[in-house]
């Protein structure tokens, strides 16, 4: 619903800096642009026009050939936190120490990842 914040003093402003920003950070991510312009749209247009530019850039995300695989890796991360007959509500164990046996490619790559200081 559209309100008094598009209207603002320093709305427009305070959003053309942030969207600039963002667009920096994510130029190689469509979907930022889209997101950017439908705003635009709401500072420029009537709603029913911002609507139709809002259906028009979700038709074209869904079409492109990275959707299908950017829905596999939002479902499939959801998926992984939960494990199979482990009760709601389980609380996570500690982990004091790790180790990593062996100096081949997985082993000499395996500690970087992880949070915990190395040690000898």
């Amino acid at each position: 619903m559209r309100d008094d914040r598009l209207t603002a003093p320093g709305a427009r402003e305070a959003f053309e800096a942030a969207a600039q920003k963002l667009a920096k950070r994510a130029a190689e991510e469509p979907q930022v642009a889209a997101i950017v312009q439908s705003v635009r749209n709401a500072f420029e247009m009537p709603l029913e026009q911002g609507l139709a530019g809002e259906r028009a850039f979700f038709t074209q995300l869904r079409d492109d050939p990275r959707s299908p695989a950017l829905r596999h890796v939002f479902f499939a991360e959801r998926a992984a936190a939960h494990i199979p007959g482990l009760p709601r509500g389980t609380q996570p164990r500690k982990v004091a120490r790790v180790a990593v046996l062996g100096a081949g490619t997985m082993g000499v790559a395996s500690p970087w990842p992880s949070p915990m200081p190395a040690s000898r």
